[in-house]
Parts: C-alpha cells; sequence; structure tokens
C-alpha cells in the first residue's frame, strides 16, 4: 500500500509542479506585456519602477527588431521610359500569387548595383519635384549614366535602368499630393548583364 500511495504521490507532485511553472510563465508573460504598454492608470512610465525596468530588461516587448520605420525611405526601380521594372507585389499571377522569389531577390540585386556608388553619385530632386519632374531635370544636367555589371544568375536590372529613392508622403499631407511617395534622389545606371 504505502509502495502505491509514493508512485501515486510523486505523479501529483510532477503534476503541481508543472502547473506551478506554467503559472508562473504566464504571470511572467502578463508582467512584462503589462510593462511594456503606454502609461496608464496602473502604471506610469514617466516613474523609475524596479519592477518595471526589471521586466522590460528580462522580456522586452519591442518590436523594432523586425520592422522598419513607415517613414524611411523605398527604392523603385524603372526602366529609360520610368516603366516600373520592380517585380513586386509577391501576390500578382506572374510571381505565382508570391510563390516565386524572384521579388526577393530584386532588392539584394539592386544593392549589389548601389554598393559601389557614393553619396555624391545620386542626383538630389528638387522639392516638389514629382517622379517624371525629376527625371527630366536628371537628364538635362551633364550627369552621365553610372555603367555597372549585373552578375545575378536571374538579373531582372539589365540596360538603363533609373533607381530612384523616394519617401512615403506623410499621411497628414495625402490629400495634397497624386503619388504615394516623393523622390528624393535618382539614379541613372547602364546596367550589363551577364547571365
Amino acid at each position: 500500500m504505502s509502495r502505491k500511495w509514493s508512485i501515486a504521490g510523486a505523479a501529483s507532485v510532477r503534476s503541481l509542479v508543472t502547473l506551478a511553472l506554467l503559472g508562473l510563465a504566464i504571470l511572467m508573460l502578463l508582467v512584462s506585456v503589462f510593462f511594456s504598454l503606454p502609461s496608464n492608470v496602473l502604471s506610469d512610465r514617466g516613474k523609475v519602477n524596479a519592477a518595471r525596468v526589471f521586466s522590460v530588461d528580462l522580456a522586452p516587448q519591442g518590436w523594432g527588431f523586425f520592422t522598419k520605420p513607415p517613414s524611411d525611405s523605398d527604392l523603385f526601380y524603372y526602366d529609360g521610359n520610368l516603366q516600373s521594372v520592380m517585380e513586386t507585389p509577391q501576390g500578382r499571377a506572374d510571381n505565382l500569387l508570391g510563390l516565386s522569389r524572384t521579388q526577393r531577390a530584386q532588392g539584394p540585386e539592386g544593392g549589389a548595383l548601389l554598393t559601389p556608388l557614393a553619396e555624391e553619385d545620386w542626383f538630389k530632386c528638387e522639392t516638389g519635384e514629382d517622379l517624371e519632374e525629376c527625371y527630366e531635370s536628371l537628364k538635362a544636367s551633364t550627369t552621365e549614366p553610372i555603367r555597372a555589371d549585373n552578375t545575378f544568375k536571374h538579373p531582372t536590372l539589365c540596360g538603363k535602368v533609373v533607381i530612384a529613392q523616394a519617401e512615403p508622403v506623410p499621411w497628414s499631407y495625402r490629400d495634397l499630393y497624386e503619388q504615394t511617395h516623393i523622390p528624393e534622389g535618382m539614379i541613372e545606371m547602364q546596367v550589363t548583364c551577364e547571365n
């Protein structure tokens, strides 16, 4: 009888320890989420609180590692007639509704073309210019197209390529612009593809 009792007792102790550890983990998660929230009636972010500092250091809840600021500039790729040569969005039918990897390889391909270039290689767009106006200003300048070799196995950027760097139109000014991005700078390239 005592042997039966010890086996049953050990099983129940294991169950209690497991439940206690699970409860502690859930409590720690809830506390870390609570202390990562903005100030509220129960907790003021302005005060130095040892529990908040410990919780945020132990289990930070920030997503900054996974995202980039929405106000950062984006790169856009065009041919010599300002027709987009971008392979995005991923959900297009010719991208097999996201199964094709071509659109994901285009960013590194463009980055490889831009890496050897310096800041002064960019043609600066005037404030208020749209994409076409900036490109016309670039063509009217004495800037020669930059020559580059594209060594990617399956290149998408070949021949005359115009790369525009543009920032998104701020939400509060969305009614003042027809386009979604404001060009900051542009580079015209003559890209030779080896494959």
